[in-house]
């Protein structure tokens, strides 16, 4: 049976819930990880601290800019339920949709650092889209957003992972920069 592609979170989130539901112990591995698949109440705050100045989220805006503003508002509006759907504990207990990275032995002061997984389709084309959060025990109902692009799916496979791993490595280095001082970090909400 082949896995529905979330193109439009908001509609077929119900039902990739229901066929994707994992072995019930990765379910509680994941549970036991991150707040994002604890339902709740209230809604975790979201914090946004994005590097505007980064070639990948400079890339996310552009393309973002480009787009009619039909399916520019769409874009948004997929982007914004998948966030809601973290906030509240709703996203579905799937690596398809949220994936604990391996820990960076070089960098012991990062948290477990999550990865927000989603597909949007704009046209007719499907668009990955990674963004990167800690979730800091000292700060419990945080969800600290640290970096946010558009997936390379095209080449060679060993030239998408270096990439990929540079994301990473980018998104725990703004949790190591600001952990030295906010002051040094620019919130932004992209």
């Amino acid at each position: 049976m082949q896995r529905p592609t979330i193109n439009r979170v908001g509609a077929l989130f119900n039902t990739a819930i229901m066929v994707n539901s994992p072995a019930p112990d990765r379910a509680k591995q994941l549970r036991l990880q991150s707040r994002c698949v604890y339902p709740r109440a209230r809604p975790l705050v979201r914090v946004f601290w994005f590097d505007s100045a980064h070639t990948s989220v400079t890339q996310l805006q552009q393309f973002i800019d480009a787009l009619p503003e039909i399916e520019r508002d769409d874009l948004w509006g997929q982007i914004q339920t998948m966030r809601n759907l973290a906030a509240e504990g709703s996203v579905p207990d799937s690596r398809e949709f949220i994936k604990a990275m391996r820990p960076d032995a070089n960098a012991v002061a990062v948290p477990t650092l999550f990865e927000l997984r989603w597909q949007v389709e704009v046209g007719r084309q499907i668009v990955p889209i990674r963004q990167y959060h800690v979730e800091p025990d000292d700060l419990p109902e945080v969800l600290l957003a640290l970096h946010i692009h558009i997936k390379r799916t095209g080449g060679d496979q060993g030239a998408i992972s270096r990439w990929q791993d540079q994301e990473i490595a980018h998104a725990r280095a703004r949790f190591v920069t600001g952990s030295q001082g906010a002051a040094t970090m620019s919130k932004y909400n992209l």
